[in-house]
């Protein structure tokens, strides 16, 4: 963006915050035709874009200027649509007149009597809790209806009263009781620092807990101790000016004249090394060392624009070797990090933020966990859940910010001496973390913010490896001994394992046809975006990518159509895609290839695929391939587990048998990881796991562990027990010493063999007799060609209805098929298993006719999970045997 103009507009909003109550409204007019035609002189130079993203900072001041100043409000939205989109323009106008009629309730009169009016309104209140509620109801919307990306990375502009309160009130008795400040977050020995002001939220609620502390003095004598400055960052100056007009409104003015004669807010971003010099610079009181608050509420966005190399450099410290961890680099995180930094460049302070709770326990944060506990002497983490999209949170779903994102207050503080440790009131409890969770209605959770920070009760959680988790883990004392000290996370029971195939287009790249694939491919190779986009195989909008010619190009369509391969897309849904440079995005890409490519043996006698050919074909002879060491064996030398990080709700059923491509989406969530059998001829096992395995079962061959890892894995008891961490981290193969070890590691093996069987389709002679018997029992004895066209499942009858209609549609039929709950609900991930595959295959969606191969496919699925259900229980008898 064009760095020049942008400074030249935020430099104007800041002269207008400096000079307004200099400069009658005229002035502050021809100001603003200033900058509107210095905005029409340089267009030829940027993008409508770019003077669209200028307009998103001064629109909502002129709003203001104008209804405190009369100004011409006409005059100030025509000079406006010169850059603005008509039609873009009528779609925020409602809520620009929502905010003028809220601001005529409030402004009748002369402006004099505007101040009375709103002083005497917010003093009914004494609170800023009205001014928190005017903001999420207009300014908030508005702005986010102007520009929707814009306000995703400034994030929300206030912060409601109540938390406000809290966290002033924390750092107070932190400062008074750990820092020997007396006058606490009044006193004079510290620095302030805000790195996102927005309106000005922290400060004023600094003043309110200013006047709250000398409520009952008069306004002459009112002592302000503070005489430091305050320092802050704000990168959207509408928002600033709003907490300018909030302080001067609404507070008395020999206070509000002193705080923000101590302002020193640059609006720049923070997370910049030139901001850093700056900050430092003009606290010249480094070399005393004073601590620092660092403290507010900083944006929240995965979509940063501070990628600058300063703090990108800085965020190292918190990497870890995790295929993505795009999250990790959200903005609050970055905060974080710069509050650190700053905090130990004075060798102490205090860090205070409110920000989105995904880091107390999500997968990938656990070095930034780990770095922040060891930092920081003391960490408290107010937890007010609040996320509407977590299925992990069954309760807590009242969001005081009124969004979907969950959040938590972080206290952090660091001494700045072994002296200041001693000293310390609270430093002779644990160091770590303490963890005290919020929930209820609104008004019970304002209620128990209003108790304070210290009045509240919180659980010492200890900083246990390797996730690092914030928040406690409720297991029994046996179950967390047999998982730390004899579990082994499933990626450190393999040599290799990568993320499974990201597919991307999948309308495009994937099909249970492989000749629309082929009809796919030959509309692109002729450049026929119309019919590819009217057949839904490409988006409305134009696809960078597809419909980039240059790219295009170079592609290699006679090798696309070579590589039209099979996908295990979800469990028991075998697909088609194009095995291709632009859908083959993985972890270890040389990995991926050697377990995937498309010209290996496996892809000509891939056995579940042959399995249906022959159940199609009513044969019953099973194949019989050989692992790469050439040994007969049922299992092909291609398999592979497919696994997740972590589960997102319970049950536990995270963990699956495939032959050949694995789609990432295997499991409808998170990505899908893959770790196959064998690298070549040898086992896929690490050191570390077959050094376990011989220790405590040395007479049983390493490669019956694969049995016993899927029967361990697929048991419930396992994931019932171990719940609560599989929730937060991989899952572990149990290997411990037991009286009967060796004993039930060969029965859950069995139950773990048989399970495999069903779940790669490599049945027995007996197995495909009883399939063809029961899909002619379900579909009829002659399985003929029909389109489904819908389904449904009664949970009261326990009947699955497929309503079918010949290839014509001229007539229609309905298919019962008595099933019961636990069949139907059958889920692996958040799969449900039968829904999907039905899903995938109606009319509308596979675009061909059941076939006697399809109605096969389904019965044997139908078979499979029954079969699975029926081994459950008495899997389950000897799993919880072996884990007590």
């Amino acid at each position: 963006m064009n760095q020049k103009l942008l400074k030249a507009a935020v430099d104007f909003a800041h002269s207008i915050f400096q000079e307004i109550y200099n400069q009658s409204p005229h002035e502050i007019e021809l100001r603003l035709r200033e900058i509107f035609l210095f905005c029409e002189i340089a267009q030829d130079k940027i993008s409508k874009k770019e003077i669209r993203q200028i307009y998103a900072h001064l629109i909502p001041t002129i709003i203001i200027l104008q209804k405190y100043f009369h100004l011409n409000w006409k005059k100030a939205i025509n000079f406006v649509s010169l850059f603005i989109d008509i039609a873009k323009k009528n779609e925020w106008m409602h809520l620009i007149n929502k905010y003028v009629e809220f601001s005529n309730i409030i402004h009748r009169e002369s402006t004099q009597k505007t101040c009375e009016s709103i002083n005497k309104r917010f003093n009914q209140y004494s609170s800023l809790e009205r001014f928190n509620e005017i903001l999420i109801e207009y300014y908030n919307p508005f702005v986010q209806e102007f520009n929707k990306k814009k306000q995703a990375q400034d994030g929300m502009i206030f912060t409601p009263a109540i938390i406000t309160r809290f966290m002033i009130n924390a750092v107070n008795n932190i400062l008074i009781k750990d820092f020997h400040l007396s006058n606490g977050i009044l006193d004079e020995n510290y620095d302030f620092y805000d790195p996102a002001v927005g309106p000005l939220t922290f400060e004023i609620g600094l003043l309110a807990h200013y006047l709250e502390k000398y409520k009952n003095q008069t306004e002459e004598i009112l002592p302000f101790p503070r005489k430091s400055p305050i320092f802050g960052n704000e990168i959207n100056p509408s928002s600033f000016f709003i907490g300018l007009l909030l302080l001067k409104y609404c507070f008395p003015p020999v206070v509000a004249q002193k705080i923000e004669s101590n302002l020193e807010v640059r609006f720049y971003t923070a997370l910049d090394h030139e901001n850093a010099q700056i900050f430092s610079q003009k606290s010249q009181r480094n070399s005393n060392g004073i601590p620092i608050v660092v403290i507010g509420n900083p944006p929240y966005s995965v979509s940063s624009i501070n990628k600058n190399s300063w703090i990108t450099k800085l965020m190292k410290r918190y990497a870890v070797p995790e295929p993505n961890i795009t999250r990790l680099y959200d903005d609050y995180v970055k905060f974080f990090r710069y509050g650190e930094w700053l905090i130990k460049k004075r060798n102490g302070g205090i860090l205070a933020f409110i920000t989105n709770r995904k880091f107390l326990d999500g997968k990938i944060f656990y070095g930034f966990r780990q770095k922040l506990a060891t930092f920081f002497d003391k960490i408290y983490i107010i937890d007010l859940f609040g996320d509407s999209r977590n299925p992990k949170q069954k309760s807590g779903k009242i969001n005081l910010f009124k969004i979907q994102t969950g959040v938590c207050i972080s206290i952090c503080y660091k001494f700045q001496s072994k002296k200041e440790k001693k000293e310390s009131t609270s430093y002779k409890e644990k160091q770590g973390i303490y963890y005290c969770p919020i929930t209820g209605t609104e008004k019970e959770i304002k209620s128990i913010l209003q108790d304070g920070f210290s009045n509240l009760s919180y659980n010492f959680v200890p900083l246990i490896p390797p996730q690092y988790l914030y928040i406690p883990i409720s297991i029994s004392e046996r179950s967390k001994q047999i998982w730390q000290n004899y579990g082994l996370p499933l990626p450190t029971c393999f040599i290799k394992s990568s993320r499974a195939l990201i597919s991307s287009r999948d309308k495009f790249m994937i099909h249970i046809n492989p000749e629309k694939l082929q009809d796919n491919i030959n509309l692109l190779q002729a450049r026929d975006f119309t019919t590819l986009r009217n057949n839904g195989r490409i988006r409305r909008n134009p696809d960078p990518l597809l419909e980039n010619d240059s790219i295009v190009h170079s592609f290699d369509f006679d090798q696309m159509k070579k590589n039209i391969s099979l996908i295990n897309y979800r469990p028991f849904d075998i697909r088609n895609t194009i095995f291709y440079t632009i859908n083959r995005r993985c972890g270890k890409s040389t990995m991926l290839d050697f377990i995937n490519s498309p010209d290996i043996l496996w892809l000509e006698k891939l056995k579940l695929i042959q399995n249906k050919i022959l159940l199609a074909r009513g044969t019953d002879k099973t194949p019989q391939l050989k692992t790469p060491t050439g040994k007969s064996s049922e299992y092909d030398g291609k398999i592979a587990f497919s696994f997740v990080q972590s589960v997102q709700k319970p049950p536990f059923r995270h963990f699956w048998v495939s032959t050949g491509l694995v789609d990432s989406g295997l499991f409808g969530y998170s990505t899908a990881k893959i770790a196959p059998w064998y690298l070549k001829s040898t086992l896929n096992f690490s050191d570390e796991f077959l050094h376990k395995w011989k220790q405590f079962f040395p007479n049983i061959p390493p490669i019956t562990a694969f049995d016993f890892m899927y029967g361990l894995l697929m048991a419930p008891s396992y994931g019932e027990q171990f719940l609560p961490f599989l929730l937060h981290e991989y899952p572990r193969v149990v290997l411990r010493p037991h009286s009967e070890g060796a004993f039930l590691v060969k029965k859950i093996a069995n139950f773990g063999k048989q399970l495999l069987n069903f779940h790669l389709g490599n049945l027995s002679k007996n197995d495909l007799t009883q399939i063809h018997q029961l899909a002619t029992g379900l579909f009829g004895l002659e399985l003929i060609n029909r389109d489904l066209q819908s389904f449904h499942y009664s949970e009261e009858q326990n009947i699955l209805d497929l309503h079918f209609s010949n290839e014509d549609h001229s007539t229609t039929n309905k298919i019962c098929i008595p099933m019961k709950p636990d069949l139907w609900s059958f889920q692996i991930g958040s799969i449900l298993v039968l829904k999907s595959w039905l899903k995938a295959r109606l009319v509308t969606n596979m675009e061909l006719s059941w076939n006697k191969s399809t109605y096969l496919e389904f019965t044997g699925i139908y078979y499979g999970i029954n079969q699975t259900l029926l081994l459950l229980p008495a899997l389950d008898g000897v799993v919880e045997k072996y884990l007590a």
